[in-house]
């Protein structure tokens, strides 16, 4: 005999014993609050808060990538260091405004480097 845990089987339902979707699951849809159309999903609450949780139910994978793109900017424009507080609660400001509000708008006097392609905001 082995001293050996036994493996778990997967259960009912085609979940992992974690309770993670399966692979073959079909992606969870929402109704985009950023891009007004139901596409797939985060896997997951980006942060452990209420606005993570509200990102959650309500944010396209592909508006949270463009929420990263804009973010990238902002952290790099506007000298964001995410570790101190003052600069993670400007961050947090802005992607709530960004996601579900009127827009999170560059520095005043950002230019695009050459050969930046902003994907599209714009609802259908």
């Amino acid at each position: 005999m082995s001293n050996q845990p036994p493996v778990p089987k997967p259960a009912a339902g085609g979940e992992k014993p974690s309770g993670a979707p399966s692979p073959d699951a079909s992606p969870r849809l929402v109704l985009c609050a950023k891009l007004g159309r139901e596409l797939p999903g985060l896997a997951a609450p980006p942060f452990a808060t209420e606005l993570g949780q509200k990102i959650y139910d309500a944010v396209s994978r592909e508006a949270w990538t463009l929420w990263l793109q804009h973010s990238l900017m902002l952290v790099n424009e506007k000298g964001l260091r995410l570790g101190d507080p003052a600069a993670r609660e400007v961050w947090m400001r802005e992607c709530e405004a960004f996601l579900f509000g009127s827009g999170s708008a560059p520095p005043p006097g950002w230019v695009p480097p050459a050969g930046f392609v902003r994907l599209s905001t714009k609802k259908d």
